[in-house]
């Protein structure tokens, strides 16, 4: 699975994101239980105050989250819950979900809703107008 490093003000990483076409929550609490220093997993219940908060956790003894940030639909952040301007590694964390494999049927579906199975022709498309 792809996934993109979060950055503060100061070019330090506090969290990553991913692309949520191809995991579903109950997948990542599945992936967060089997990563050392993760603790307390709670995954939110349908139509709790907070909707855009799907997973809380704690990591390494701070309180992290799941979170789709301005009901975007297409990517969950995992970061801290409190806004933090400090250096946080979660490599950890993220190694884990980089090495998860969406099921062939996730992927394919996933790739269509994204529109991913056109990158090889803009590739393509961009290498002959080069020319």
């Amino acid at each position: 699975m792809n996934t993109n490093l979060l950055r503060n003000r100061d070019g330090g990483t506090f969290g990553f994101e991913i692309e949520n076409f191809y995991i579903g929550i109950r997948k990542i609490a599945t992936l967060l239980c089997t990563i050392q220093g993760v603790s307390n997993i709670r995954v939110r219940k349908l139509f709790s105050k907070d909707a855009d908060i799907h997973v809380e956790f704690t990591y390494m003894g701070r309180p992290f989250m799941v979170w789709e940030p301005h009901g975007d639909a297409s990517r969950y952040w995992i970061c801290p819950k409190d806004e933090t301007n400090e250096n946080i590694d979660v490599g950890a964390l993220e190694s884990v979900f980089k090495q998860y494999r969406p099921p062939l049927v996730i992927k394919v579906l996933g790739d269509l809703v994204s529109f991913k199975f056109l990158a090889p022709l803009k590739r393509s498309f961009k290498s002959t107008q080069q020319k």
